[in-house]
């Protein structure tokens, strides 16, 4: 039997060990809300971003940034604004980023972050 949680937390610290490189500042990683989960929470300069991890085959005919739908978006907004509310952060700048990991043979052969990929309409 595959355990779903840990093969998300190994594409998730794949993906935090990417965003140290590029100078990003880790808050949190799996933030639980009764409105939903956020992957990770992070510092990109002086923006807190929130990313939603997701992992797909490489001949994989669904793009991981697909998988992100509109209910998935409602879900992490409303988490963000939980964690924003009680840090007392809402007047930080703020952005949804979306982390494709692409696999082959159960191996990472890219990630890539889509930055700004989704905004809170309300």
């Amino acid at each position: 039997m595959v355990n779903k949680r840990a093969i998300g937390n190994f594409y998730e610290d794949a993906v935090i060990n990417f965003l140290k490189k590029k100078k990003y500042k880790i808050i949190k990683k799996n933030y639980y809300t009764k409105f939903g989960e956020i992957d990770i929470i992070a510092k990109d300069g002086d923006t807190i971003t929130f990313i939603e991890v997701k992992a797909r085959e490489k001949n994989s005919n669904i793009n991981p940034f697909e998988a992100v739908d509109g209910y998935k978006q409602k879900r992490i907004i409303n988490a963000a604004k939980n964690f924003l509310l009680k840090n007392n952060l809402f007047n930080s700048f703020i952005r949804f980023d979306v982390a494709g990991v692409y696999i082959d043979n159960s191996k990472i052969q890219k990630i890539e972050i889509i930055k700004d990929a989704f905004q809170d309409e309300t």
